[in-house]
């Protein structure tokens, strides 16, 4: 219970201590407390501001990627050693978390595969003149 307790303020506090991208709150929510926790205990420590003085790559730039391509980092790529305790589910879960959408092959880095976008209109041709 006092763990759930930190976690609630922790989560109260940093939005209002250090700005923080809305993605990041929808990750929180989106994701289940497994998720969260998991990347707390294999990621946070270098991939956090707060947590360390690495010259790892920030949550911030984190949340930019695609799943895809932190799911490669975690298999396959610069990250694998670090995450090979790690399952390939919780590989995946992870890589979702992280980017605050879901692995959809070729749609993860299309912009209608991302939360929150905003809706376009189709622009008018640009020959008719002002209007």
């Amino acid at each position: 219970m006092l763990k759930l307790k930190r976690i609630c303020l922790l989560l109260i506090a940093v939005p209002v201590l250090r700005p923080v991208p809305f993605a990041w709150a929808q990750q929180t929510q989106a994701a289940g407390p497994e998720t969260g926790k998991l990347y707390s205990q294999n990621c946070a420590k270098c991939h956090d501001p707060h947590e360390g003085t690495t010259h790892a790559t920030d949550r911030n730039a984190l949340a930019q990627m695609a799943p895809e391509a932190i799911y490669r980092s975690l298999t396959t790529g610069s990250m694998a050693a670090n995450a090979k305790a790690l399952k390939d589910g919780q590989k995946r879960e992870i890589a979702e978390f992280l980017s605050g959408r879901p692995m959809g092959g070729d749609r993860g880095s299309d912009a209608s595969a991302m939360k929150n976008h905003c809706p376009s209109e189709p622009l008018d041709d640009p020959f008719k003149g002002p209007m």
